[in-house]
């Protein structure tokens, strides 16, 4: 459950006392270590909220993994993200203020990065694939501290003479996934340009300010409109956890990782048939399985948005947390077509890129469930940022790149295209999904986008009601 929150979804306008502002500035060592002080997003408010909700539960942590074919100067290395830290100001940013009339995110002068190095080329290789994973889950269970910046940390192994394996964890208050690449092409450049003993000549970096002060200036009323349109009629949340909000006794379960087992170059040629991409299929089909589970016919789940509109300036080069996670409603009806369903499935998630900035909390607010009432409890990322674009920077090879995140939501799916296989992740909370279930998900994906194909490809006529409710 977000915060409360004004209506629009946006707080009414207030001011911070001069007390206030002198406590926040001794809680963080000082004016002097200040840059800068402004209001949150609505997004971040939310994920703050959630992440002291869950006290020593790491949510909205985000882990990217690789391997690097080169070999490196580790020193060097570290000081290049050290320079990225420095370059951006939301690298350097604390979180606080939730208790106050507008939370606030203190910009540091200065931000040393944790930079861990390992050195394992004694280890068996049989032993290093375990290691690495049981690596990534110690440090995905390590929450940050929100009023310690950075909310980042870097951990290099060195597994021989040039290869390494690099693990880069941060809190989702900082940055989106569209981000990542961008940042991490940043570190080459800056390493590869002080190999040689020069400083790179990057483009001045907008401060994260700038966005918030341009997210403030955006009218609501066009987006209240249409959220009260698309959840009129609501009779009920969809929720595969009974009591959502209530805290979270066991730790998140580990992440689940697999291929699905479809035939990617069919799944994307069906897509292009239909006018169709590989985000909208996954949407229908989880759409789709949750009519079934839920024994529904009017189904909701959060899906990932970029927040990054073609008419905000510097929008597809910008570093900092741009995305929203919004509620999709689908219809699934006993008279629908497939055919019918997936326009359905495409007119509604093109209808959230028009509301791409629109505060995550403002559906609830207006919500005919009322406000503080959840919409849904699971949530699909479709991955479609360009991380391609630094598989490999100067003489440096990025391999078996991988990003997890893990929401706050029961059930969350991570989709990416990955060489030619489609891949999910699967985080969860044992609480309220068990183990079986998270674990037959995938299956119930795969056989349900093959029915899809199967069934429109052969005479379009499908019931999707049959697909959706009829036990497999």
């Amino acid at each position: 459950m977000m915060p409360a929150a004004h209506a629009s979804g946006r707080r009414p306008p207030s001011r911070i006392t001069q007390d206030e502002l002198n406590a926040l500035a001794a809680a963080m060592g000082g004016a002097r270590r200040i840059a800068d002080i402004y209001p949150m997003t609505p997004l971040q408010q939310g994920l703050l909220y959630q992440s002291e909700l869950a006290g020593d539960r790491p949510v909205y942590v985000v882990t990217l993994s690789c391997r690097l074919l080169a070999p490196l100067d580790a020193a060097l290395f570290a000081a290049a993200w050290q320079a990225v830290v420095q370059r951006h100001t939301i690298l350097r940013t604390a979180f606080a203020g939730l208790d106050l009339p507008q939370p606030v995110q203190i910009v540091m002068k200065e931000a040393p990065l944790p930079f861990t190095q390992l050195d394992w080329r004694d280890r068996p290789a049989a032993e290093i694939e375990a290691a690495l994973a049981a690596l990534r889950d110690d440090d995905r269970a390590q929450p940050f501290d929100h009023a310690r910046p950075p909310l980042m940390r870097v951990t290099l192994v060195r597994l021989g003479e040039a290869d390494y394996h690099l693990l880069w964890s941060f809190h989702h208050l900082l940055l989106d996934g569209w981000s990542l690449p961008l940042l991490v092409g940043e570190v080459f450049t800056i390493y590869a340009a002080r190999q040689q003993g020069e400083e790179p000549a990057l483009p001045p970096s907008p401060p994260f300010k700038d966005y918030v002060a341009w997210l403030r200036r955006q009218e609501p009323g066009a987006a209240e409109t249409f959220w009260r349109a698309r959840l009129q009629g609501i009779e009920q949340p969809t929720l595969l956890v009974s009591d959502p909000g209530r805290p979270l006794p066991e730790p998140r379960a580990p992440i689940l990782r697999q291929a699905l087992g479809i035939d990617l170059a069919a799944l994307e040629k069906f897509a292009r048939s239909r006018r169709l991409t590989l985000a909208n299929l996954v949407s229908a089909a989880w759409g789709l399985l949750l009519a079934r589970y839920t024994r529904s016919t009017d189904v909701i789940f959060g899906t990932v948005v970029a927040g990054r509109p073609a008419d905000m300036p510097g929008a597809n080069t910008r570093i900092g947390l741009f995305i929203s996670t919004l509620p999709l409603r689908l219809a699934v009806s006993p008279a629908m077509r497939i055919d019918d369903y997936l326009a359905q499935v495409q007119q509604r998630q093109n209808e959230l890129l028009q509301h791409e900035t629109t505060p995550p909390q403002m559906a609830e607010q207006v919500s005919p469930l009322g406000a503080g009432r959840p919409l849904f409890d699971t949530t699909i990322l479709f991955e479609n940022y360009p991380i391609e674009a630094v598989k490999s920077v100067g003489m440096v090879r990025l391999d078996a790149v991988e990003v997890v995140e893990s929401p706050h939501y029961p059930l969350n799916l991570q989709f990416s295209v990955q060489g030619d296989s489609l891949h999910l992740a699967i985080a969860y909370d044992r609480h309220g999904i068990p183990d079986e279930l998270a674990a037959r998900v995938g299956h119930d994906l795969s056989g349900m986008l093959q029915q899809i194909m199967a069934g429109a490809a052969r005479v379009g006529e499908a019931k999707v009601f049959i697909l959706a409710i009829d036990d497999p």
